[in-house]
């Protein structure tokens, strides 16, 4: 089921949407489509723009031609991203998500950052302090998007050290409410 089928069999209004990354498009146009659902949409180093420089995420990804990325470069990938990352990609069928990672690089019209800006929710930003500084971070601060960073951190979901993240939107859910 899709975040918009499951959101209407709930008879959701107001859903307060979290995404990371590739899956922050995915939240976005669900915002800008039915707006009715959305109260509040928090991406932690989404997509927002078409051909982003290349790193282990989707535009590293998306830099190999398909049968290269799934004939190799898939593992390559899953050896340089860290074990949090790779618990979950590997979930993932290598050429699913090499199609999803060159559509997210080819980008959108409008872009995942205009239709973002262009919500009239209670929208945020949150970035790792160590991914550097977010692109465009005036024009989504000028448009309402709260950024913040989160020190100490190579992605918001990934820290630096070997360890597992903490789950607190599920062991600590008022940890969310500071977003």
């Amino acid at each position: 089921m899709n975040a918009l089928a499951a959101l209407d069999e709930a008879g959701a209004t107001d859903a307060e949407l979290i995404a990371h990354s590739m899956g922050g498009p995915v939240a976005i146009v669900l915002a800008h489509r039915r707006p009715d659902l959305v109260s509040r949409l928090v991406l932690t180093e989404a997509n927002l723009d078409p051909h982003p420089p290349v790193h282990a995420g989707s535009s590293g990804i998306a830099s190999y031609e398909e049968d290269a990325y799934v004939n190799g470069g898939h593992a390559r990938v899953l050896e340089r991203i860290g074990p949090q990352w790779a618990a979950t990609m590997r979930l993932a069928d290598p050429r699913a998500l090499h199609r999803s990672a060159t559509g997210l690089v080819r980008g959108s019209n409008p872009t995942m950052r205009r239709m973002r800006e262009g919500l009239a929710i209670n929208r945020v930003f949150l970035q790792g302090a160590l991914s550097g500084e977010p692109v465009g971070r005036d024009a989504l601060e000028d448009a309402g998007v709260r950024v913040v960073r989160s020190p100490a951190r190579g992605t918001t979901s990934c820290p630096t050290t070997r360890t597992p993240p903490p789950r607190r939107s599920l062991e600590r859910p008022e940890a969310a409410e500071t977003l």
